[in-house]
């Protein structure tokens, strides 16, 4: 029971609280607290257990928040147990890449002014019948 109810505490004296609170829309900071909260009491009770599935579903939610809001994670990783700190820092830099990669074309495609250019006014239309004489 102390363990329950420590988790929101060391949560909420985090520093990850307090630029999450900044940064995030407040759904999105409540499904961090949310997650954050819960991996902090199954790593710390004596009796909980965590499906290593669905804890990763979860992270990824919510390390795909953090890196979009452009948010540092070892401030995130430093509240984690470390049986699934490998787990969570290769899935957070598969989503950074991943972030980076998306980030890149964005910019490269307003660099080459694609954004305002409709390509489908450019497409040929093969399937077109020849005009009847």
């Amino acid at each position: 029971r102390i363990e329950k109810m420590a988790s929101p505490v060391v949560f909420d004296a985090s520093q990850l609280r307090h630029i999450c609170k900044e940064k995030l829309s407040d759904e999105d900071f409540a499904s961090v607290k949310k997650f954050v909260v819960s991996v902090i009491f199954s790593d710390t009770s004596s009796d909980g257990t965590v499906d290593e599935r669905t804890l990763l579903r979860e992270s990824q939610v919510v390390l795909t928040c953090l890196v979009e809001n452009d948010i540092d994670l070892q401030l995130f990783f430093d509240l984690i147990h470390v049986r699934h700190l490998r787990r969570m820092r290769s899935l957070a830099l598969e989503l950074k890449k991943t972030h980076a990669v998306a980030s890149a074309k964005v910019r490269s495609a307003a660099f080459k002014g694609e954004s305002c250019i409709n390509s489908a006014l450019f497409n040929r239309n093969e399937a077109k019948a020849p005009p009847a004489l």
